[in-house]
């Protein structure tokens, strides 16, 4: 596991980052965003492509030990005043034209990682595999919720998507509802399906962005996703409702009805849902959560992918040959991907995708339901 290294910069000297972050990935620059009265904890670095910077000079006098960018490009602490030369991030048409495919794996390399995390309160250890992007800085962190019987790692086709695009990804198990505690129980979950769920994901949530855990260092910003299929599903709802910090959820065949709707759409902030059904699913099919997408306000939206089936959604289906198992797993991956750019990441540009024109594109096993304001 990669270990993160960062600097101080103490008022006696000058600490200085090379701009090299262009010539390890070529379509992205590394830029520090300074505030307009800047200190040593208000840099903040960002990805930027490339096409969409421009430097320009601004009269900015900044008093002695201030924090800016110098005239060569690279970002500084100077013990004296100096004029700062503003990274300016314009022409969105640039920045719209540049977006990569969701379909494509990221920029970012993975590494995997399995932590434990035990909840004194409710006496609930919670064994957690980590998704982190090989590079030394932080990501947001989007939490994936198993379903009944399952596996934190049934899902590493998404969970290793998602990180290579430039976030943490955690999934846990959750206590008495794994494919172990089935197995030992006659094939039947022997613990709580629906309380304490959501509770393991606010939970893992706050515990992931404590800087002593481990990889709270990663970790940047309170904003974290949620995906979940089937009773995962309910867990990321319910826990989306109850915590105004999970504002973006993606839903694979959740077990949802319109009652979590009616608890859903009145909330503030406004939390943003894409839902992803198989026609092919007996298990939870499309006609039990629609009560729910149709109860959702704006943003929402609702993928339907014909022939798609409940496994489907997981790392494996019997019944499925590998050839329509990949096709569903890409389908998932492209949109949840799109999704969580866009809500998680704010990046509007990805709205492009999440359109019902974009997926007649990818051919007539898939279908797009968009509400927006």
């Amino acid at each position: 596991m990669r270990t993160c290294q960062a600097f101080t910069a103490p008022s006696s000297m000058t600490a200085v980052m090379p701009a090299t972050s262009a010539f390890r990935m070529p379509s992205i620059v590394a830029a520090a965003r300074v505030t307009a009265r800047p200190t040593a904890s208000s840099i903040e670095f960002v990805d930027v492509p490339v096409s969409v910077i421009v430097f320009s000079t601004i009269g900015l006098s900044l008093p002695p030990s201030t924090i800016g960018l110098a005239s060569n490009g690279d970002a500084s602490y100077a013990p004296r005043p100096m004029r700062l030369v503003a990274l300016l991030v314009i022409i969105a048409t640039s920045a719209f034209a540049e977006v990569q495919d969701p379909s494509l794996t990221g920029p970012y390399a993975v590494s995997q990682a399995t932590f434990e995390l035990y909840d004194s309160a409710r006496d609930r250890l919670l064994v957690t595999e980590v998704w982190l992007p090989v590079a030394s800085r932080r990501f947001p962190l989007v939490l994936v919720a198993h379903g009944n019987c399952g596996s934190r790692t049934n899902y590493d086709y998404l969970s290793v998507a998602i990180a290579s695009r430039g976030y943490v990804v955690a999934a846990p198990d959750f206590p008495g509802m794994t494919k172990a505690d089935c197995d030992a129980n006659g094939g039947t979950a022997p613990g709580d399906l629906f309380v304490e769920p959501p509770r393991d994901l606010s939970f893992v949530r706050a515990v992931l962005h404590e800087r002593d855990v481990g990889i709270g260092y990663r970790v940047r910003g309170q904003r974290t996703g949620l995906v979940g299929h089937s009773l995962g599903g309910a867990a990321a709802t319910n826990a989306s409702i109850a915590d105004r910090r999970f504002p973006a959820v993606a839903l694979l065949a959740p077990f949802v009805g319109a009652a979590a709707a009616d608890r859903v759409r009145d909330l503030r902030p406004r939390r943003a849902f894409l839902v992803v059904g198989g026609t092919a699913d007996t298990t939870v099919p499309i006609s039990f959560f629609m009560p729910f997408f149709d109860g959702l306000s704006f943003p929402s939206f609702l993928v339907t992918i014909v022939g798609g089936t409940h496994s489907g959604f997981t790392d494996m289906d019997a019944s499925l040959t590998p050839a329509q198992l990949a096709r569903q797993q890409d389908l998932t991956r492209r949109y949840v991907v799109a999704f969580l750019e866009r809500y998680l990441g704010r990046d509007r540009p990805f709205e492009r995708f999440l359109t019902p024109e974009d997926a007649a594109a990818q051919g007539a096993d898939v279908a797009l339901t968009a509400r927006l304001p």
